[in-house]
């Protein structure tokens, strides 16, 4: 799920794009959230292995509610066949492969869920992500291609639509003790009304910077600036003809040890 993005540990990620951390009109109005929501899923895993360095992967989980969006009915009651009761199927295809001696590197995934509930019948979310990777004497680029869909029936019929999709965009060198990071994200939302939809969209940076002072030393310390500007809807949403903008500083240090030794 969400490409290298949703595959890289939190513990190496400063930034996230909305489609991983969900964004603040989609959670309001209850439909798509974040993959951060899914990325930890439990289930089945059947594999195979095409070749040394390329593998397909079914997965299939029994979700504790819909994954991929935010709760569609009022009540929260567990056990009562609603989206918070572990009745859920999710079902995810995902393809890995590494080429020319694994400096190329893809991982495309599908994921499909079935989001009906009392009060809320014939609902479909999908998480469509495509992630391509360059390795090469220290740099890593990423690119991934992330589109989270929750469409939204009665009877059968489609009514309303929501979608996030988004570009995110990834360097990463590796100097000795020295790591810069640039991260770069683009991402337009649409939520489904029953007159007009609602569309944002959202630019996200992030500059960060890992020291290690020796290689088999377990702290690594880390400091990292990220910055989103938001362009919201210009009649539907509560912030039409403005441009909020978000900062945050990150410093912290990591510790990457086996203390039960």
């Amino acid at each position: 799920v969400g490409g290298f993005e949703g595959n890289t540990s939190s513990s190496d990620m400063y930034l996230t794009s909305v489609a991983n951390s969900g964004t603040q009109a989609g959670i309001k109005a209850g439909k798509i959230y974040g993959l951060s929501n899914v990325e930890y899923y439990t289930g089945v895993q059947l594999a195979y292995n095409i070749a040394d360095t390329q593998k397909i992967e079914l997965h299939v989980a029994n979700t504790e509610g819909n994954v991929g969006q935010g709760y569609p009915i009022a009540t929260t009651t567990v056990g009562k066949g609603d989206v918070t009761a572990q009745n859920k199927t999710l079902t995810g295809l995902i393809y890995r492969g590494g080429f020319a001696e694994k400096t190329f590197n893809l991982i495309a995934s599908y994921h499909f869920e079935d989001a009906s509930g009392s009060g809320a019948k014939d609902n479909k979310v999908a998480l469509t992500a495509f992630g391509f990777e360059y390795l090469i004497s220290g740099l890593t680029a990423q690119l991934d291609f992330l589109a989270n869909s929750y469409d939204r029936a009665a009877g059968g019929v489609p009514t309303t639509k929501d979608s996030l999709n988004s570009t995110v965009l990834t360097f990463k060198y590796k100097m000795d003790q020295w790591t810069p990071i640039l991260k770069v994200a683009m991402s337009d939302e649409k939520i489904g009304g029953a007159a007009s939809d609602e569309k944002n969209k959202y630019t996200d940076y992030g500059v960060a910077v890992e020291y290690t002072p020796k290689a088999d030393q377990v702290f690594r310390y880390h400091i990292a600036y990220n910055a989103r500007s938001v362009k919201p809807d210009e009649t539907l949403n509560a912030f039409a003809g403005k441009t909020p903008n978000s900062t945050q500083i990150v410093l912290g240090t990591r510790i990457l040890a086996d203390f039960l030794k």
